[in-house]
């Protein structure tokens, strides 16, 4: 491909994105992200309204815009004060480290820039810590667009000024908007208007409000107030939250809360609010746009939910467990008492799903639950951490010999059957018991602790055991599963299979995801489930996910060679390998010397490792970023409770969870779930993958719901290389098969 063949479709693209912004703001930042992603520049700056004095030495600018990089985007809006140097010039690849140190970001993170002149408006430095490899003319390529982006930026100016101007006429708007109230009658969107005075008489509503139960007349008529139907818990806060912006200078506002419909239902609505001033500048009414958002608000409240409880159960699950532990340990040192945690598992139970059925297998699973909590005191905790693993934080213990009475309560409990489904069922457990302080000082220690000692119960047979230092070291199986492990990656015994992901749009292949397979000298092919934690414990998930990083890089590079399209490359992160202080030398370093360009390479994490130390995680993430990979939260809904931490982080794509994807035709809440993950993901402007995709009828759904793409057997397993190549060339995609 010549240049001019590169360049035209960098051109076509920066043309649309400049062609449909109608706001400076999100005009520059995605003009922003298309000039990172096209030169590899990690990251980037606008400065706008440069001061006109050509001969000072230093310049103050206003920040407008930052892409990459959470310090710079953390000064969005201020001035800052850089040498006229940086700023001014013509548009050539700099390196000139004096210039850099100015900028409001630890020294030396930047070595090279490339300054881009906006005329009449500012300027585009992009920065990198070391010059990008490009062999395209990037002046001639990026002449025209300033020169676009210029009039693109008077046109959102003038459009901003117009907007505000229509602000400032609302009243007279607002006869307008009446008589055209027939637009809002079949809408979900319900116009209030009401007065500046106590409870808030209303002045108009919009006919629609009958979907929550009441006419227009029961408002106007004044036998209504606006306060009297928002709900009696949430009064008080909306009150003082539109008291708070009414003496601020906003113009309008947003708020969420439940209103109390005419049949007595709380519904949660999203009230947006423009607050009108007369001349004086007085506060008359105010202006409210309400949709009810409760379904909206059901699926966030369910995925908060499954964040930290067991689906089938409803008991919390191991996150939420470790959150009490780390509670109880306060109250444990303060009053100076003991607490134990007790892991169990119900003995051979995997047979009562092979030989009854999985429904019956969930029935003695809520059975059991019922058995172990009658066997605790009203302190305890129970949790759930899969299958039949459970775990209890046993409180508040004055003696040791409490957690050997509690013990033995849960084995007698234990030793009459069980009864689910009209059967009958001898359940026998296996207790794993470790003791605060003396067997960990916090709640990861005392829950691995009580873990080894239950797996040595079991590996022995008997009921139970308490830790003991000595069990560090392994069972003898697992230490020869451990130094095969070891001298595998040495013997060449790993290799990767590639799982296609699939635009649900084109039905074209997009990207693979590469999975690890162990070719065991005696126990043939073993899947990841197999090994991966033992790697992940010894701390061997280092090496071996360098290995997959590496040859990942190699397949993609060769695809690209051999003709293919070039595909992106898919490749997940463990928490011991996310933590690694050098991990994005580490992906640098792969980079430049497989020559795989970084976009096409996505790094996906769990969303239990974003749990972690927050401000960490953060400033790793925005390190990976620099490196121009792409960053993919997998099994997404899983474990993640903050959803708005999210748009703080350089997440590029959300891949949903198959467990959610599985009942989506059936189960409205997966539905909705769903639906709600890519709506999120639409206004966050990020990616989703949909996971676990094997029926027409899923696929279909998502395509419905906007979902970009799609993995999993439904189009096809992992599958060697070779697989992949076949399926490129032969042109397979969801649509022909």
């Amino acid at each position: 491909m010549n240049r001019e063949q590169q360049i035209l479709p960098i051109l076509y693209e920066m043309a649309l994105v400049i062609g449909s912004e109608t706001s400076v703001k999100p005009l520059l930042t995605k003009t922003l992200q298309r000039l990172l992603y096209h030169t590899s520049f990690p990251a980037g700056l606008v400065f706008f309204d440069l001061p006109p004095d050509a001969g000072a030495q230093t310049v103050e600018a206003r920040l407008d815009a930052a892409v990459g990089d959470f310090e710079l985007g953390g000064r969005i809006g201020c001035t800052l004060k850089l040498p006229a140097a940086l700023l001014r010039g013509g548009a050539e690849l700099r390196e000139e480290a004096a210039l850099l140190e100015a900028l409001p970001c630890p020294a030396n993170r930047y070595s090279v820039f490339l300054r881009l002149p906006i005329d009449h408006c500012g300027v585009i430095l992009l920065l990198a810590p070391a010059a990008p490899h490009t062999e395209l003319p990037l002046t001639r390529i990026f002449q025209p667009v300033m020169a676009n982006l210029a009039k693109a930026i008077l046109l959102c100016r003038h459009n901003e000024v117009y907007t505000s101007g229509i602000i400032a006429d609302r009243n007279r708007a607002w006869e307008a908007l009446k008589r055209e109230q027939k637009l809002f009658i079949a809408g979900p969107t319900v116009v209030f208007q009401w007065a500046a005075k106590e409870s808030w008489p209303v002045e108009y509503v919009s006919p629609n409000v009958a979907q929550f139960g009441y006419s227009a007349d029961d408002f106007m008529s004044g036998g209504i107030l606006y306060a009297g139907i928002v709900h009696p818990e949430d009064l008080e806060r909306v009150a003082r939250e539109v008291k708070a912006y009414s003496e601020s200078t906003a113009d309008h506002f947003t708020q969420t809360y439940r209103i109390i419909r005419a049949d007595g239902e709380a519904r949660w609505v999203e009230d947006s609010t423009i607050v009108v001033r007369n001349d004086a500048g007085e506060i008359t009414h105010y202006d409210g746009y309400v949709v009810d958002i409760t379904e909206r608000k059901r699926a966030e409240e369910r995925i908060h939910y499954l964040a930290y409880h067991d689906e089938l159960t409803g008991l919390p699950n191991r996150l939420r467990l470790l959150d009490f532990i780390r509670r109880e340990i306060i109250e444990a040192v303060r009053h100076k008492r003991q607490l134990a945690i007790v892991c169990l598992d119900l003995k051979g139970f995997k047979n009562v799903n092979d030989t009854l059925g999985h429904e019956t297998g969930d029935l003695f699973i809520k059975a059991a639950v019922e058995r172990l909590a009658a066997c605790l005191h009203p302190g305890d905790s129970l949790a759930r951490f899969g299958g039949d693993d459970f775990c209890a934080m046993l409180a508040d213990l004055a003696r040791s010999e409490d957690v050997a009475h509690a013990t033995q309560t849960i084995l007698d409990g234990f030793a009459q059957p069980l009864h689910a489904g009209g059967h009958e069922l001898s359940q026998p457990v296996t207790l794993g018991i470790s003791l605060y302080p003396a067997d960990g000082a916090d709640a990861e220690t005392l829950l691995k602790n009580a873990d080894i000692a239950m797996h040595r119960a079991r590996e022995r047979g008997d009921d139970y055991q308490y830790y003991s230092a000595e069990m560090t070291a392994t069972a003898a199986g697992r230490l020869a599963m451990e130094n095969d492990l070891r001298n595998a990656l040495e013997r060449g015994e790993f290799l990767l299979h590639y799982q296609p992901q699939t635009s649900l749009a084109s039905g074209a292949i997009t990207g693979v995801e590469a999975l690890v397979r162990w070719q065991h000298p005696r126990l043939g092919l073993l899947p990841p489930a197999k090994f991966i934690p033992l790697a992940e414990e010894t701390g061997l998930i280092v090496p071996l996910g360098e290995w997959v990083l590496r040859q990942a890089c190699v397949q993609a590079r060769a695809w690209h060679e051999a003709g293919l399209l070039a595909l992106r490359v898919a490749v997940n992160l463990s928490a011991r390998q996310f933590r690694q202080p050098d991990l994005d030398k580490t992906i640098g370093r792969v980079l430049a010397e497989t020559g795989l360009a970084p976009h096409r390479l996505e790094l996906e994490l769990t969303e239990s490792i974003l749990i972690q130390e927050p401000e960490a995680v953060a400033d790793t993430l925005a390190r990976l970023a620099r490196h121009g990979v792409q960053i993919s939260i997998d099994d997404f809904g899983t474990g993640y409770s903050s959803l708005a931490y999210l748009k703080r982080l350089p997440i590029d794509v959300l891949k949903i969870d198959c467990g959610f994807v599985r009942d989506i035709t059936t189960d409205p809440d997966d539905a909705a779930i769903v639906s709600a993950i890519i709506t999120m993901a639409h206004a966050l402007d990020l990616r989703t993958v949909a996971e676990g995709v094997e029926t027409k009828e899923q696929q279909d759904f998502l395509r419905r719901q906007g979902c970009g793409t799609m993995q999993g057997y439904y189009f096809s397993r992992p599958v060697p290389a070779g697989d992949i190549a076949r399926l490129l060339r032969n042109g397979k995609n969801v649509a022909t098969g």
